[in-house]
């Protein structure tokens, strides 16, 4: 809100804050303890800050803005991508006011600064604290171990080296954690997309999930947002870029971080979930109402606009309210709703094991006495199901014939739509179960068949 009615006005940050607050994405992670909206807060409080302090250098915005920097360095590891991007961000400034090469440099001089600052007054000490109790030698031995098939031997080794050095130790456990998240993206994920199952990343999946679980009306108002990017161009009264950008820094900021953030993510190898584009759903946000907020001044139908995006409004309120309480298995119309969305993603997208406790409450409404589930998640199958709880796994039963040798007098199955989608399009160990018509889908997410004779 503050950040967008500095940009834009009051109107426009009472509705990018509504477009923030209701998105289905954001309701539905911002309960859980993960570090999605967590990464999102540390990207939104640094960029603010940085930018602050482009616009006033002044040794309190310098130190200010380290202090952000640091600050969101903690909230999740991909946000390192922050630290070029500020760099970057300082060389645009200087490029932007007219600066040669000289001034340029030293601007991204300042940048390392701060990003100096951010790592010597609030990373190393926060991490200086995590290490207390945890010996030197097995710090280092635990990332040897951990590093010890990272490819480049560059970054790994220095890692490894530094882990027992008394000052150095909370910055190698740092760069250990950062280390490790480029060895997982490496590794890759077995990801269910669109009825294949991949072993590596499709360019396309970002791009078709958001299409698919943001509310249809805000993806409108998006679209009209890109045209009054073009309005807020159209009239700016120099069209040249270095202009341009000095007129709009903050703007142009905050759109390349959008820019930036998504070429990341599309061309990272790991595709198992919408909340990895979280970073960016605050400042998508602050540019979608800025922009209808300059076209609305551009544009002379001023009342069929403002009813226009009224109803869009209105429509994105009700999907929102109307999906209640499954913000996480949300899905638009395009995909079907969320009863249909499993057919194009899971995991995060749909199923993180969100509804083991809706399905205990079934059980118990039908009077069930014995449940085999085979469950994508982590909470305690028998704290909740007790001794109707009967846990199977895939290539357990791979017919009907299997499932009812175990089961003379038939019984019923449950399935999290992660293990069964992802079962149909590669070991087929539940296409089986594809005969049947599930007798309850718990929460959209777990399918529950009742097998007989």
């Amino acid at each position: 809100f503050i950040w967008t009615r500095k940009l834009f006005g009051d109107k426009a940050a009472l509705l990018a804050t509504f477009l923030f607050s209701f998105s289905p994405t954001v309701i539905a992670h911002s309960r859980l303890v993960t570090t999605d909206i967590a990464a999102l807060c540390g990207i939104m409080v640094t960029l603010y800050f940085y930018i602050r302090y482009l616009d006033n250098q002044s040794p309190k915005n310098f130190w200010i803005a380290g202090i952000a920097f640091g600050f969101g360095q903690l909230t999740k590891f991909s946000v390192f991508l922050l630290v070029p991007f500020v760099v970057f961000l300082a060389v645009v400034w200087a490029f932007a006011h007219g600066q040669k090469l000289s001034g340029m440099i030293r601007m991204g001089w300042k940048a390392l600064l701060i990003i100096i600052v951010g790592f010597v007054v609030i990373v190393g000490p926060v991490y200086q604290v995590h290490l207390l109790g945890y010996d030197g030698q097995k710090q280092k031995a635990d990332a040897a171990l951990a590093l010890n098939s990272y490819g480049n031997r560059l970054f790994a080794d220095p890692v490894i080296w530094a882990s027992d050095k008394p000052i150095l130790r909370p910055y190698a456990q740092f760069g250990l954690g950062i280390l490790m998240i480029f060895q997982r993206n490496a590794g890759g994920n077995e990801t269910y997309f669109m009825g294949s199952v991949y072993k590596e990343a499709v360019k396309s999946y970002f791009p078709i999930v958001y299409g698919i679980k943001e509310p249809i009306p805000f993806l409108i108002l998006f679209g009209l947002a890109v045209i009054g990017l073009f309005f807020r161009y159209a009239r700016a009264k120099e069209w040249q870029l270095r202009s341009w950008i000095k007129n709009h820094f903050a703007e142009t900021a905050i759109l390349m971080w959008v820019f930036s953030y998504w070429a990341a993510s599309i061309s990272s190898n790991l595709n198992i979930g919408i909340r990895h584009l979280l970073p960016v759903y605050g400042c998508t946000a602050i540019l979608i109402a800025g922009w209808l907020t300059v076209m609305y001044t551009a544009i002379k139908a001023k009342r069929a606009y403002l009813i226009f995006v009224g109803v869009m409004c209105a429509w994105f309120l009700a999907e929102t309210i109307m999906v209640f309480p499954y913000y996480l298995a949300y899905f638009n119309e395009f995909a079907g709703g969320p009863a249909g969305g499993h057919r194009y993603v899971v995991d995060s997208n749909l199923d993180w094991g969100q509804d083991l406790k809706r399905l205990s409450d079934w059980v118990d409404s039908q009077d069930i006495p014995k449940i085999s589930l085979d469950y994508f998640g982590w909470a305690d199958q028998n704290y909740y199901l007790g001794k109707k709880f009967n846990g199977i796994s895939g290539g357990q039963y791979t017919s009907a014939q299997q499932f009812l040798a175990d089961n003379p007098g038939g019984g019923f199955i449950a399935v999290s739509a992660t293990f069964y989608q992802t079962s149909i399009a590669s070991n087929h160990y539940y296409s089986w179960l594809e005969q049947y018509q599930p007798v309850a889908v718990v929460g959209n997410s777990i399918f529950v068949w009742h097998i007989t004779r």
